[in-house]
């Protein structure tokens, strides 16, 4: 009995075989693994810090807000302000008022870019770092727009653009293009920033402020719509932001 347990731990010795990896595949496995923790730091620190940084809106107590009516379109009226210059470093934006401008509705999408921030954007988003699809008059409801409406904000190597799909072949009653508005928000100030990060999908939102041209440091010159009947590339509304109304609570 003890010759043949022998024999098979011999057998079973035989049978094991040592596996010897490489060093140099040890040590891209370590250098692998620093440089994909150091750009997920890259990325999450950053963005991070900023969401910190605003993660915080104080609104104002002097403000007597009413029920945001979402029945009605936009107030747009013409407007005769300086440019707005903002400087960063040694890249400026500038600022150009179009109109002022008030929007209510409700929040039917919603993309921003605060995730890229430790990665490459455009000077465009740097400062319109949120886009809002708005909805407002007969189809600003929720379930209108679920049952046939798809919304996506797709990104373009300089900026974002609205594509609509239909769920349906027959459009609800009273729809008309223009209750459905797409916008790239550039907030005044950290309060507004902090604000518009508190919005969520089915907010019932007002916002006030003014339409702006924009140019930017890479010598983009980017037009705001003043038109609700317009579509496409060139249809996007660009809101200078000042206040920002979220049900009852007003942030300037």
């Amino acid at each position: 009995m003890s010759e043949n347990t022998n024999n098979n731990a011999n057998d079973s010795a035989n049978d094991t075989e040592i596996v010897v990896v490489p060093k140099y595949i040890t040590i891209f496995s370590k250098v692998y693994f620093q440089i994909f923790i150091l750009l997920i730091l890259y990325w999450l620190l950053p963005a991070s810090v900023y969401l910190l940084a605003h993660s915080s809106a104080v609104p104002d107590k002097t403000a007597k807000p009413q029920v945001i009516d979402v029945s009605h379109e936009p107030i747009q009226s013409e407007v005769s302000f300086d440019d707005i210059i903002v400087d960063k470093g040694n890249k400026r934006w500038v600022l150009s008022p179009a109109a002022d401008y008030s929007i209510s509705g409700i929040v039917a999408a919603k993309k921003d870019s605060v995730w890229q921030i430790g990665f490459s954007r455009s000077d465009f988003e740097r400062k319109a770092f949120l886009d809002l699809v708005i909805v407002w008059g007969p189809i600003a409801d929720k379930k209108i727009v679920e049952e046939n409406f798809k919304f996506n904000l797709d990104k373009t190597d300089i900026t974002r653009v609205l594509s609509t799909k239909f769920k349906k072949n027959r459009l609800p009653k009273g729809y008309n293009s223009r209750y459905i508005t797409h916008n790239n928000l550039v907030p005044a100030n950290d309060n507004i920033v902090a604000a518009l990060l508190k919005i969520r999908k089915w907010d019932k939102v007002k916002l006030g402020g003014f339409l702006i041209n924009m140019k930017t440091p890479d010598r983009y010159l980017f037009k705001t719509s003043l038109s609700r009947e317009d579509y496409g590339w060139s249809a996007s509304e660009i809101i200078y932001v000042t206040s920002v109304q979220i049900g009852d609570k007003v942030y300037k």
